[in-house]
């Protein structure tokens, strides 16, 4: 029953209730079907099998299936795909030339102003900072209740 030229009906996916006509078998599970339907490979799972036929040839093209069920009063909506439009040419950086970050810090190393990094490793560690002078009083909120 599944044959090239046999009217199927889609009724799995968002695709479920449109008609298209078998253009091809690829083996016991895979047809390849066109139509209402993206010309692709499915499943046959997907299809219940309808009693009309269509003449074609194996993988007959777009064209040939649109006339063939315009001939049994399906009419095949036409897609205006999209035309590629022109692709960004990508800009690469230019060998050898610093970026403008490097170039100020090159020009601050030959000044002086800016240590070069290996005297940083060799500088002696900061001293820990004094822990803050601590007193007695407790201010107004932390100050146990007064007695009377």
């Amino acid at each position: 029953m599944i044959e090239v030229g046999r009217l199927v009906i889609k009724t799995a996916g968002r695709s479920a209730g449109k008609v298209g006509v078998i253009v091809e078998v690829v083996d016991d599970t895979r047809i390849v079907v066109d139509g209402c339907l993206k010309r692709k490979s499915y499943s046959i799972r997907h299809f219940d099998a309808l009693k009309d036929t269509v003449k074609l040839a194996k993988g007959a093209s777009h064209a040939a299936v649109v006339k063939a069920l315009e001939g049994h009063g399906i009419t095949v909506p036409i897609t205006n795909p999209k035309k590629a439009g022109e692709r960004p040419k990508r800009v690469r950086k230019a060998k050898g030339k610093p970026a403008p970050k490097q170039k100020k810090e090159a020009a601050l190393k030959k000044e002086g102003t800016v240590r070069p990094v290996e005297a940083v490793k060799d500088a002696p560690a900061a001293k820990p900072a004094a822990p803050a002078a601590t007193t007695d009083a407790k201010p107004a909120m932390l100050a146990a209740p007064k007695k009377e």
